[in-house]
């Protein structure tokens, strides 16, 4: 009779285990479908960002900064230089963000599918407790970690388009002030290789 007792006692146990493991992986994969969710919407104010402008932005930076090099070589005033540097600035950044751009939206697509097919594997009772756990760490810190980025790649666009837009007035009438009255363009190259 004392051996069945013990030997109930320690299913109920077994048991009460079992469940407070599936509710620690139901907790976590709780967690794992908010991160998803976050993760989800930078991916989704990505691809809102405005590459035409950017793209814009950067072109008009290339040909106007070659000009500057080129052909602004004497004294300016302060706040020419000022300006000038502005621009620099910004326009480095802009260059940088949209390289930046396409590495962010790859990398957030496959940190998404990644969480999706986690996910998936916890539905359907396929990955281990542990393996769960250990691959819910990595995703989650390789998430957060994104979503940082995102962001703050996404804010200093946002401060480097304003800045560029702020510094073009300035920078084009010193351009103007040297160039005759007018702005350079990019010259197309007529010969077919």
């Amino acid at each position: 009779m004392k051996n069945a007792f013990i030997i109930s006692v320690f299913f109920a146990l077994l048991c009460l285990q079992s469940c407070s493991i599936k509710d620690q992986v139901a907790a976590e994969a709780k967690r794992l479908d908010s991160v998803s969710i976050i993760l989800n919407s930078k991916l989704q104010e990505l691809n809102k960002c405005d590459t035409a402008l950017l793209e814009r932005a950067t072109t008009k930076f290339t040909n106007y900064s070659t000009f500057i090099e080129n052909n602004i070589t004497d004294t300016i005033t302060k706040e020419e230089a000022n300006s000038l540097q502005q621009f620099y600035q910004s326009g480095k950044n802009l260059k940088a963000f949209s390289v930046n751009y396409k590495s962010l939206r790859s990398r957030t697509s496959l940190v998404s599918d990644q969480i999706k097919k986690l996910q998936s594997d916890v539905e359907k009772g396929s990955i281990s407790k542990k393996d769960f756990l250990s691959n819910f760490e990595n995703e989650v810190s390789a998430a957060s970690q994104l979503i940082s980025l995102t962001s703050n790649e996404l804010k200093n666009n946002l401060n480097s388009v304003q800045d560029f837009k702020n510094s073009l007035l300035p920078v084009e009438s010193l351009i103007k002030s040297r160039n005759n009255g007018q702005l350079p363009e990019a010259i197309k190259d007529k010969v077919e290789l």
